[in-house]
């Protein structure tokens, strides 16, 4: 009854995507919150996908009936509604793995990544251990929320187990891949900017953190990207996985430790954008404050050779006078 009220709710209130215009009221009633630059970014983004300033709000609503509708609907319930609206694209990268062989599966905040999450537990189920990696809600007490849904939703159950980012969990984790079991982590947060790396996203730069290249790379495991992308119209989505990105490379790089995490969190991002491409970036949930980051800077290519030829006649550069420059710091803005 309780998903028949939500798919209702979704229907009937469609005819928002068509809006062109803000609507202060309506984000104040959805406890939506855009500084100027973050709802430039939200414009920006359905430009982007071609879709007008109502999709977006369309989005906010479903969100608001799932999340609404879930907190009072039993195990059960929530499971079978999640694999009555899934489809999948991809399963056969995970299920023709070796058994042995342990696979990093990373999902960002994109559109029903909740719903597959939980269908994931239920394809794996009796087939692999799955180990959920997430922030301490010690350190992090908005994640506790997760706590209480892996409680809800896998119980007791001694084959899907939550490993937080501390020592404990870590070790936890890096055992479990060299097991053969499946690390689910979603590597488009982070705690402080200080421990992250710049990736080019979708004209931008995003920031993240090597975990989910440093796990899969000390477990000597591939890194198996997944979106959930959701349907054009109603609940349904599909739980997409890309092609496996590799980290037991062969020889090593030098600093193999730090170049082989990055080179696949790069490949790991592009993955992310060639799907959300497809979708639309509006299902993201950092759209609003990624798109309304500066751009990437670019030259033209004669440009950027021009650049180069002129490199010998800088002083600096002959007498090993140089030193890194953060573009993103405010002493280079003010130059």
């Amino acid at each position: 009854m309780i998903e028949i009220m939500i798919r209702l709710v979704v229907f009937f209130t469609a005819p928002v995507r068509r809006v062109s215009s803000r609507l202060p009221r309506f984000e104040q009633l959805m406890r939506i919150r855009w500084t100027d630059a973050e709802f430039k970014g939200v414009i920006d983004a359905c430009a982007l996908a071609g879709h007008p300033l109502g999709f977006i709000y369309h989005w906010h609503i479903i969100n608001a009936a799932l999340i609404h509708g879930m907190r009072r609907m039993s195990r059960e319930a929530i499971i079978k509604m999640a694999l009555n609206h899934e489809k999948l694209s991809g399963w056969d990268v995970v299920a023709n793995t070796a058994p042995n062989q342990g696979l990093v599966i990373a999902t960002p905040h994109y559109g029903h990544f909740v719903l597959s999450i939980i269908t994931l537990g239920q394809h794996l189920e009796g087939k692999r251990d799955l180990y959920v990696f997430y922030e301490d809600p010690l350190s992090h007490g908005s994640n506790s929320v997760f706590d209480q849904l892996h409680h809800v939703i896998f119980g007791e159950n001694s084959s899907k187990k939550i490993v937080h980012n501390n020592r404990k969990g870590i070790v936890a984790a890096i055992k479990g891949l060299q097991a053969g079991g499946i690390l689910l982590i979603m590597p488009d947060v982070y705690s402080s900017i200080v421990d992250t790396y710049a990736f080019p996203f979708f004209g931008r730069y995003r920031h993240a953190m090597l975990g989910t290249g440093t796990l899969a790379y000390r477990a000597r495991a591939s890194i198996v990207p997944m979106v959930s992308v959701p349907s054009a119209t109603g609940l349904g989505f599909t739980t997409t996985f890309a092609q496996p990105i590799p980290t037991n490379v062969e020889p090593e790089p030098s600093r193999a430790d730090l170049v082989v995490p990055f080179e696949a969190t790069t490949r790991l991002f592009e993955s992310y954008q060639a799907i959300m491409s497809a979708g639309s970036p509006v299902y993201w949930q950092y759209t609003p404050s990624h798109f309304a980051s500066r751009e990437e800077p670019t030259l033209p290519l004669d440009s950027v050779i021009g650049l180069l030829e002129m490199l010998p006649l800088d002083v600096r550069a002959i007498f090993g006078n140089t030193q890194v420059l953060d573009l993103d710091s405010e002493q280079s803005q003010r130059v």
